[in-house]
């Protein structure tokens, strides 16, 4: 059933590509095969029988088809569609596997949580003016909480960075953003 999602000509086809959705198929089928082989973690019950995260799942997140029928089951199914997606950029076969799995991985644990940005423990730096400030909103327990962090306008604290870090470079021009590792 979730074939059809990747033959489905909507927007998002028409906005990354045929040569894209290809890969993304490919993604999504590298991580079903690693779950197969309990090579990647598939609990079954990942939401521990919670009936109000069941509803919130199955409302917003599963993936439904046009006649509004859920295609996915559980939240490794989003889990392995995100991570699929986002791997699509990298510009070889073994980077694209070796990043569906880590997204993967960092979905299920709970380090990469897509959705809002304090969920995802994302942070814009723009609007802060001193370090006090980051003491302020708990910026430094982000970064020594061992979670993924995602901060926009990161190079304006580069300098005072204890940590290791990857810097990445988004490029939209017009109706394609592309994304590039560069440190």
């Amino acid at each position: 059933e979730y074939q059809k999602m990747f033959s489905y000509e909507g927007k998002t086809t028409k906005l990354i590509g045929a040569t894209r959705t290809k890969i993304y198929n490919e993604m999504y089928d590298h991580l079903s095969d690693k779950q197969e082989k309990n090579e990647l973690p598939f609990h079954g019950n990942y939401l521990d029988d919670n009936e109000l995260a069941q509803n919130i799942y199955e409302k917003k997140y599963f993936l439904k088809d046009l006649n509004n029928d859920l295609i996915e089951k559980h939240p490794e199914d989003v889990f392995k569609r995100l991570a699929a997606f986002l791997a699509t950029v990298e510009g070889t076969k073994s980077k694209q596997k070796q990043w569906a799995e880590k997204f993967y991985n960092e979905l299920y644990d709970g380090r990469f949580v897509s959705g809002g940005r304090v969920l995802a423990g994302a942070g814009d730096l723009y609007r802060i003016k001193t370090i006090d400030e980051l003491h302020s909103i708990g910026f430094f327990e982000y970064l020594d909480s061992k979670n993924l962090c995602f901060i926009e306008w990161g190079d304006i604290i580069e300098e005072i960075l204890k940590v290791d870090y990857n810097k990445f470079l988004i490029v939209k021009k017009q109706n394609f953003r592309s994304i590039k590792m560069i440190k």
